[in-house]
């Protein structure tokens, strides 16, 4: 039994057998640290695609919630304005929701008084060819 245990220690105490043996754990060791960095990577990438999903998702719901609001104020039904909706800062949901109305009643009038604008310039045009 000794003479196995002092083989043993023959073998591994020569320099070839540590050269050997300390390659074989940096060879491992680079081995786990290239499959750690591409997995690393390979999320990366993954996190990169969902962060962006996320942004297109969170826009596309801030365009649903400012076209909910403005279909609710012209079919005049009362709306509860959602928190984090893209509204200038006001105090209460009462005051978005005139802020949204005179906005719109704005751009009706404007609408309205080119149309009438339109019109009178159009009758007095007849009204120079008939008389």
């Amino acid at each position: 039994m000794s003479e196995a245990i002092q083989a043993y220690h023959s073998i591994t105490a020569t320099d070839e057998f540590k050269n050997l043996e300390w390659m074989r754990r940096m060879t491992a060791h680079n081995e786990a640290t290239a499959l750690g960095h591409a997995r690393r990577q390979e999320a990366a990438k993954w996190q990169g695609v969902t962060d962006a999903l996320a942004e297109e998702r969170d826009a596309a719901l801030a365009e649903n919630e400012r076209l909910r609001v403005r279909l609710a104020i012209c079919m005049s039904i009362p709306v509860y304005i959602r928190a984090g909706a893209p509204f200038p800062k006001m105090t209460s949901s009462y005051f978005r929701i005139n802020y949204l109305q005179n906005q719109t009643r704005q751009r009706l009038e404007k609408r309205k008084h080119s149309q009438d604008a339109k019109k009178h310039r159009l009758q007095a045009a007849y009204f120079q060819l008939v008389f």
